[in-house]
């Protein structure tokens, strides 16, 4: 988005880059606008930003500010299956059980289909309330962009 905007503003007008990347732009807010509760790609881009920092927290083992993160991303989407995933896993690594299955629970709920909660709920399911699990690296995934890639093909 980013970059079409540069286009956008540094294009003389002349050479069509303006309007192609205006064009872009207008395509990418549609797409946000009707598959996400956003009401603008400028929100939907601050709650991107917001989920890395949050990701980028969990994997620095941050766990309690990983919550907060996440929390603030599930604010502006409560859908959004993936904060669900990874908070749980924040939760796990505070060694608080129950409330990492909760988690791994509503984002199966609302995706039945998204594995990273699936096996991680496994994992997890002899874990001890209090006993954090801590494991050496948390690994990242691209679940739906896999999942996109696939139905592509």
């Amino acid at each position: 988005m980013e970059s079409f905007r540069r286009a956008e503003r540094y294009s003389d007008g002349e050479d069509g880059i303006a309007e192609m990347a205006r064009n872009a732009l207008r395509r990418l807010e549609e797409i946000v606008l009707k598959t996400g509760p956003f009401r603008s790609l400028d929100a939907f881009l601050d709650s991107a930003r917001l989920f890395n920092r949050a990701y980028g927290c969990l994997a620095a083992r941050q766990f309690e500010q990983a919550i907060d993160l996440f929390q603030r991303v599930l604010a502006g989407d409560p859908k959004h299956v993936q904060s669900y995933g990874n908070m749980a896993l924040a939760y796990a690594g505070l060694g608080r059980r129950s409330e990492a299955m909760a988690c791994f629970d509503r984002a199966l709920e609302l995706d039945p289909k998204y594995e990273p909660a699936r096996l991680n709920r496994q994992r997890l399911a002899h874990m001890r309330e209090g006993e954090p699990w801590l494991p050496e690296a948390i690994a990242e995934v691209e679940f739906y962009a896999d999942q996109h890639r696939k139905s592509r093909r």
